[in-house]
């Protein structure tokens, strides 16, 4: 696939979110899927597109072009530490987000928590990391990739991942993760590397939520819905130092992790301005981009009249 092609695919991926929207609404009386089903349905609604769109151009699913390759124990180390160098900026964007809209991690632990933790952990930490890296660092990433500069697969890939999300919370620090996930993609060669990224990300948030409710029974919601504005500015002037730190230091690591797998020069490709490369913004990804923002500002409008 071509950017053109992954450009179609995210329109058809943001369509189906509203099929399935419509198809819950529809169903409501009936029955309902729970909060497993629903993280489900929600991933489906990323892979399924992806998996038709091969179908339909009769074309096989290459693995390896999508970087699927062994990764090295050692690297795969070094990506754990790029991934706890990151956070502290994960937290910075999170928190800054929150002071316009609800967390909305928080706002669904309810629901999460009243499942057992194997459930939720499988779900949320394995097979959403999986589908999400697949269509999204996988198929999308190397659909820009292939038709012009680097640097911009980078941040288109991380544009329709940030977008896919559906709320202004975690589209915001999505973006961030988005970013980091296709650069130790392009550092390592292989898919493996962002897909440890994220369920590191995805599990140590699941793990807590469990551990804190453990601990401290319903102190997750509550703790939220009092944090104040100078509380939140506080964690972003604390976390903000910290990861005017870990930052830098995660990108030093990403260029050494680049050198030691043999990839720092298409690292240093993010640099280069090619000449000739095709236009990746198409019609298809502004109709996705408009409709997804329309409807994030929608929702965030409704939950601040609720």
């Amino acid at each position: 696939m071509n950017s053109k092609h992954v450009n179609r695919l995210f329109l058809s991926v943001v369509l189906m979110h509203f099929v399935l929207i419509a198809v819950l609404i529809v169903s409501s009386p009936f029955f309902s899927l729970g909060i497993l089903g629903n993280l489900l349905a929600s991933q489906m609604v990323i892979l399924l597109p992806a998996i038709i769109s091969f179908i339909l151009k009769k074309e096989k699913i290459n693995f390896k072009e999508l970087g699927f390759r062994r990764l090295r124990f050692s690297t795969a180390l070094l990506v754990v530490l790029y991934t706890l160098l990151c956070l502290p900026l994960v937290t910075v964007v999170n928190a800054i987000s929150m002071l316009f809209v609800d967390n909305t991690v928080v706002a669904l632990s309810s629901e999460i928590l009243s499942v057992s933790f194997p459930a939720a952990f499988f779900m949320i930490a394995l097979f959403g990391p999986f589908s999400e890296e697949f269509v999204f660092r996988g198929i999308m990433f190397h659909g820009y990739k292939k038709d012009g500069n680097v640097l911009g697969a980078v941040l288109l890939s991380a544009l329709t991942f940030s977008f896919m999300h559906m709320n202004f919370n975690q589209a915001g620090y999505a973006f961030v993760i988005g970013i980091a996930l296709a650069m130790i993609m392009l550092a390592t060669g292989s898919f493996l590397a962002p897909m440890i990224m994220h369920f590191i990300i995805n599990a140590q948030s699941v793990c807590m939520m469990y551990l804190t409710e453990w601990i401290m029974p319903g102190s997750l919601a509550a703790d939220a819905s009092a944090m104040t504005r100078d509380d939140l500015l506080i964690t972003i002037g604390i976390y903000g130092v910290i990861a005017a730190v870990t930052t830098v230091l995660a990108i030093c690591l990403l260029i050494y992790i680049a050198d030691r797998e043999g990839h720092k020069e298409d690292l240093c490709r993010m640099l280069e301005k090619p000449e000739g490369a095709k236009p990746r913004v198409t019609p298809a990804l502004i109709i996705a981009l408009i409709i997804a923002f329309v409807y994030m500002l929608f929702e965030a409008i409704l939950t601040m009249m609720v």
